[in-house]
């Protein structure tokens, strides 16, 4: 009797082991509900974030990089300016002189600058003949390539900004040149006062100007092979939503993406850091 009790028990449990590895097979989700009672949703918390969908304005741009060079065949990118005896010079080295402004003065005499430069040296004691030493910025120019099949869009440009030093300005196409190597053309801009020769140079050739378009931070958006989607977050419930996308673009050093159908101004999306995600996961996971 005892051994017929024990069997059908191991019978019983048998069938309990089957049953229970069936469900797990079929629904995994018992089993990772379970886990969740020990990761939970406040453990990771810092690790997820959200945006509100907005209205941007940013601007479509050819971009590339060039250098600050002397203009035409001639390196001298320096320019002299004599004065003469008993004069009193009015300017000092640093001084951003243009063209017409007065530099020497004296005996009812005006020396003036006949270009736009920047003083680099004086030489001579004052009320004495002596040199005035100059970087003139009409003999330097900004010169880049630019792929022969892009021309027609740069020569179309809204505006041309550079970028020297930190500091942005806005010039013109002085001159295009000839072909070069790899099928790019040489294209010549006129150089913002304050360059000097060497000077690296970020250009931005702007082909359009979009004001008013939803976007979101690059960062938000997910890819599934050529789809693209967004976990859209309303209340407590967060909806796994496709959407179309536009241009790329920078805002204040950060990638953001133009959002053409999907979303609409005031929705929140909600991403997380990925890395900070995997970095506490991963102490949670050996209890740290």
């Amino acid at each position: 009797m005892k051994r017929k009790v024990v069997l059908y028990a191991v019978i019983v449990l048998f069938y309990v082991l089957l049953i229970g590895s069936v469900v797990f097979i079929n629904n995994p989700k018992v089993f990772e509900k379970k886990k969740s009672n020990a990761v939970t949703y406040e453990d990771i918390e810092t690790g997820v974030f959200t945006c509100d969908v907005e209205l941007c304005s940013f601007e479509k741009a050819i971009s590339a990089t060039g250098m600050v060079k002397a203009s035409g065949d001639n390196d001298a990118t320096l320019s002299e300016i004599s004065v003469p005896n008993r004069s009193t010079i009015t300017v000092k080295i640093g001084d951003e002189i243009k063209k017409g402004d007065v530099v020497a003065g004296g005996n009812g005499e005006e020396v003036k600058a006949q270009f736009d430069g920047k003083v680099i040296g004086i030489y001579g004691e004052e009320n004495e003949e002596c040199l005035i030493k100059a970087i003139n910025y009409s003999s330097l120019c900004i010169s880049t390539q630019i792929g022969l099949d892009l021309i027609p869009q740069i020569t179309s440009t809204e505006r041309i900004t550079v970028g020297i030093d930190g500091n942005s300005y806005d010039v013109f196409i002085r001159e295009i040149g000839y072909t070069v190597e790899n099928n790019a053309v040489e294209v010549v801009l006129s150089c913002p006062r304050g360059s000097f020769l060497g000077n690296p140079v970020h250009i931005d050739f702007v082909t359009d100007e979009i004001d008013n378009c939803l976007a979101i931070p690059r960062v938000f958006l997910y890819t599934m092979g050529k789809k693209h989607y967004v976990y859209k977050c309303s209340g407590e419930q967060i909806e796994k939503t496709f959407v179309e996308v536009g241009e790329n673009f920078k805002l204040n050093d950060e990638e953001f993406i133009e959002i053409r159908s999907g979303l609409v101004q005031g929705d929140t999306v909600i991403g997380q850091n990925e890395q900070e995600y995997a970095q506490r996961l991963n102490r949670l996971i050996n209890n740290e």
